[in-house]
């Protein structure tokens, strides 16, 4: 249980004391009961009356869970409304004049007897939950057993299954009468709610030793069952030291809710005040006027006016020290940050400032002199990379050049104009095939279409027919369309002289690129095979099949 402090303390005497008050009320063969019956009773009941209301808004000052809280403050209202039936019951219906009203009166004591096990049960259900939790809509169906015995009891005139009368059911309630079947199933509901709501209270605890202190709420409980059990025996002496059962069943719900409360088994806000006042924040509440309401010990007296500036923002205070504010319910809450430290980086971090902005100025040109050397040096990589691959034509294309210089005859010029055009184009055309492929290592298939149809069109200038197809879409690896560029253009280096025409055919079977070229010469092109990995040269009549097999491996390698 928590620590009981002195105000605490002094609440539990106080009512304590008007329990013992109301208890000597009641005591027959004494002078005061004796001679002032009535009035002993009604001040009897207006004692434990104020007590429940207080109680219940005590209940709803210091539940947290929005769910529990309400269960709870239904509860405080079904005991206060028990006990005014009772009330009404005894002292303000005449005897033996209004027997049916008081009959009903006393059916209505079992709303609150069939109701509160059941709101106990919805109270364990709901501990622990988030503050705006509702429980599950199945919840709702424990109801309908405690309205149905409640109808059953209040409509007993007309079936006496709860209570038999051994008379006519216009006699007082001073007449005998017997348990029925009905009066045994609301005592077994009643156990059945106070059982579950035990049991619920059990599982649900994860404060470290509330196991053991689980047995202090059902002391109560098991007090008020062995309690009903003597009552309904009706014991002569339970009845003489304690035969008010409303009273009792009451006293001992409200020890046993409570007991939950001081376990911790239900959450509260109590000793807020305390634990505010230890704690180590600087803060401090006030009222809408600034009149300083709380404050915790390590919070520094603050002048009226200096609190009021910070409705525009936090205030700096002597040493380091920052005061902010913030509006709530009836006032404000002020608390103190020292940011001494804070100051200290800050200023360091000045300092440090103007001595990083010229070290800053030099990393800046620094930086862009590594990027223009990166940026050179990607640029020499690109054109090593390119030079690599056109190396050959371009050692080919010098060749051709200095043949062109030296011969006198025109048909030979042409032809030589002709293979220079040709060239030129394969190295461009591989080139930025090189260029394309050099941030992702891929290209798009239409460039390797762009390339052939270039080269094709240079040969239709020079008589020869030609044609592309291309069967493949999308991506393709940079290296494979060199590979297979490279091999057209070796193939009509080595049928130069004698090409009459060429078909080209590229498709793709799975991961393999194929290309198939369909020429017509007399040249022997056998050494394209020999050149070439994966590639054919079959010859069919004057016409030459040859062909290529190539993956992203087979191009790579």
């Amino acid at each position: 249980m928590t620590k009981i402090n002195k105000r605490d303390l002094s609440i539990i005497l106080i009512v304590m004391l008007l329990i013992a008050v109301a208890y000597v009320l009641r005591l027959p063969d004494t002078i005061i009961v004796n001679s002032f019956p009535r009035v002993c009773g009604i001040l009897r009941s207006f004692i434990y009356i104020g007590l429940y209301i207080s109680w219940g808004i005590s209940v709803r000052n210091r539940i947290i869970q929005n769910q529990v809280r309400h269960y709870m403050t239904t509860v405080s209202i079904l005991i206060v409304f028990w006990f005014l039936i009772r009330t009404i019951n005894y002292h303000f219906i005449p005897d033996d004049t209004m027997p049916v009203w008081e009959r009903y009166l006393w059916y209505n004591y079992y709303l609150g007897m069939l109701f509160i096990p059941q709101l106990g049960v919805l109270i364990a259900l709901s501990i622990g939950k988030p503050e705006n939790y509702h429980l599950p809509k199945k919840t709702e169906l424990l109801y309908i057993p405690t309205v149905l015995l409640f109808l059953l009891v209040i409509t007993n005139d007309l079936h006496q299954l709860v209570f038999t009368f051994t008379g006519s059911t216009n006699v007082p309630l001073s007449g005998d009468y017997k348990y029925s079947v009905g009066y045994y199933m609301i005592v077994a509901w009643m156990i059945v709610c106070v059982v579950m709501m035990l049991f619920v209270l059990y599982n649900k605890c994860r404060i470290p030793g509330s196991k053991r202190r689980i047995l202090l709420p059902c002391i109560p409980i098991v007090v008020l069952l062995v309690y009903c059990v003597l009552y309904n025996l009706k014991i002569d002496w339970l009845r003489y030291i304690a035969g008010d059962i409303t009273a009792v069943i009451c006293l001992l719900y409200v020890i046993a809710f409570e007991l939950c409360i001081q376990c911790r088994f239900i959450q509260s806000n109590t000793h807020y005040r305390e634990l505010f006042d230890a704690s180590n924040v600087s803060a401090a509440i006030t009222d809408e006027e600034y009149n300083v309401c709380l404050s915790s010990k390590m919070a520094k007296i603050v002048p009226l006016e200096t609190m009021r500036q910070t409705e525009s923002g936090p205030v700096m205070l002597k040493d380091g020290t920052r005061l902010c504010s913030a509006p709530i319910s009836g006032g404000y809450i002020f608390w103190q940050e020292d940011i001494s430290k804070l100051l200290a980086v800050l200023e360091e971090l000045n300092n440090t400032q103007e001595e990083l902005k010229d070290y800053g100025a030099l990393l800046e040109e620094e930086n862009k002199q590594k990027q223009r050397q990166r940026e050179l040096e990607e640029q020499k990589r690109l054109f090593d990379a390119m030079q690599k691959s056109v190396l050959p034509a371009m050692e080919q294309l010098n060749v051709i050049i200095e043949q062109l210089g030296n011969t006198d005859d025109i048909e030979s010029a042409k032809k030589l104009h002709g293979k220079v055009t040709v060239t030129g184009a394969y190295i461009k055309r591989r080139s930025n095939l090189v260029f394309l492929a050099d941030q992702t290592g891929t290209v798009d298939a239409r460039e390797l279409l762009l390339c052939l149809n270039e080269s094709i069109s240079n040969l239709h200038l020079l008589g020869i027919s030609g044609a592309v197809k291309l069967d493949v879409d999308g991506d393709m690896d940079g290296d494979t369309a060199g590979v297979l560029y490279d091999f057209f253009e070796a193939a009509l280096e080595l049928s130069w002289d004698n090409l009459q025409g060429i078909n080209v055919v590229v498709s793709k079977e799975q991961d393999m690129f194929r290309m198939t070229l369909m020429l017509r010469c007399e040249a022997h092109l056998s050494a394209l095979a020999d050149r070439f990995a994966g590639a054919t040269a079959e010859k069919d009549e004057d016409v030459w099949y040859c062909s290529i097999n190539v993956g992203s491996e087979v191009a790579k390698s």
